[in-house]
């Protein structure tokens, strides 16, 4: 795969559909007739997968390009069987020779669509400089999102560190869905996280973590975070301090990575792209595209190297949700200030209690200052994501004025 990076949205060099109104609905001839509404969605269902974009980092590796058209037919098939409401795809791609897979999904799918350039963008450049080396290398690709409901709005991030290679980074994705009452406003994030190694994947996925924390809202948080390095460290420790839990993590769902898309494969048993939710509980967790199909020739073809995702949760479930609020974890992130519970003590993970206003308010709650041990501040900068390793019930209760996570 070229590697090269940034981050932007919508129909990025002039290749992706716009967005176009939805016709207005014309009255039936027969006046006399009932009108039957269709009866209200009973759920909601997602389905995140990485599409395997068409060039290789290995020069020698041609299938990838050469199957690219029959395996995003095959994603297109599947997908229209799967009828999900949201899909997350990694390495979505532009090439000069196949297209933009961007469009072509929308388009199948008859679904809105919000896209974030990942590669290529240099630090300093802007969109129309971007646009111009998109145009020159005749290649881009990114995180994209296809929703069935309204796109209320978007924005992405370039995540800190980059991956240390010339002009290569990593983008976040995120957007505000209008569902059906009474779930409401639903923010959806994406990532994916490859290359650089463990440290730079682990600080990505720390800022990745930290932005979801500042931008979500008080509803349903879906975040999807994919990654390509079976053999790397995983990062998926981070996310639970945030409320966040992996959908089927139990259920050992391998996503990858197969070495060719050709041919009857075996199974995967590697776990890199997760599907997490906070304040949404999935009544059934499985994977999509996990199986190969039949081409008109006779040979099979897998619609790429990943396995994909595919949960679906009750829109009725959400007014009373499995895990009471009682029980949401309790400590809020913030770029400066993390709070940690050793016992009956909070530590300001930056600069020590009670150097802070939410220090001081976590300590207002505290048993009696005689039962306190002395407090420590740590320097570590994982400290605030230590959350990942305590139960949320030993954790800090946010300032009143803050959401629940």
């Amino acid at each position: 795969m070229l590697l090269l990076g940034a981050c932007g949205g919508g129909n990025g060099n002039g290749v992706y559909p716009e967005r176009t109104p939805t016709p207005a609905a014309t009255p039936t001839p027969d006046a006399s007739s009932p009108t039957v509404e269709p009866p209200p969605p009973a759920d909601f269902k997602i389905a995140f997968i990485n599409l395997q974009a068409p060039i290789s980092s290995d020069a020698n590796n041609v299938l990838t390009g050469e199957t690219y058209d029959d395996r995003i037919d095959a994603i297109i098939g599947q997908l229209k069987e799967l009828n999900p409401d949201l899909i997350a795809f990694n390495e979505a791609s532009w090439t000069k020779e196949h297209g933009s897979s961007i469009s072509r999904l929308a388009k199948e799918l008859k679904m809105e669509f919000f896209y974030a350039r990942a590669n290529p963008w240099y630090p300093g450049q802007s969109r129309e400089q971007s646009d111009s080396l998109v145009k020159q290398l005749g290649f881009e690709e990114g995180e994209l999102i296809l929703s069935r409901y309204k796109i209320l709005r978007g924005e992405t991030r370039a995540l800190n560190p980059r991956t240390g290679e010339p002009g290569e980074q990593r983008v976040g994705l995120h957007v505000v869905l209008g569902v059906p009452e009474p779930v409401g406003e639903v923010d959806v994030y994406v990532t994916h996280l490859t290359g650089g190694g463990d440290r730079t994947r682990r600080a990505q996925a720390s800022d990745f973590a930290a932005w979801i924390e500042a931008t979500r809202g008080k509803g349903p948080t879906v975040v999807m975070a994919g990654g390509s390095d079976p053999l790397g460290e995983s990062t998926y420790d981070l996310y639970p301090g945030l409320g966040l839990h992996e959908a089927g993590y139990k259920l050992q769902l391998g996503t990858c990575c197969r070495e060719t898309p050709l041919g009857q494969q075996p199974p995967l048993k590697t776990r890199t792209d997760y599907l997490m939710t906070a304040r949404w509980t999935p009544a059934s967790v499985a994977l999509f595209a996990d199986q190969p199909v039949t081409r008109p020739d006779g040979t099979v073809i897998y619609a790429s190297d990943h396995n994909g995702l595919f949960a679906t949760f009750p829109l009725a479930g959400y007014a009373n949700p499995a895990v009471p609020e009682s029980r949401w974890p309790r400590v809020r992130y913030t770029p400066a200030h993390s709070f940690r519970r050793q016992g009956r003590t909070w530590h300001d993970c930056k600069t020590g209690w009670p150097s802070s206003r939410a220090a001081r308010a976590a300590l207002a709650k505290a048993p009696s200052a005689s039962s306190r041990p002395k407090a420590r501040a740590s320097s570590s900068p994982m400290c605030r994501m230590r959350a990942a390793r305590s139960s949320p019930r030993n954790w800090v209760r946010t300032p009143p004025t803050s959401t629940p996570t």
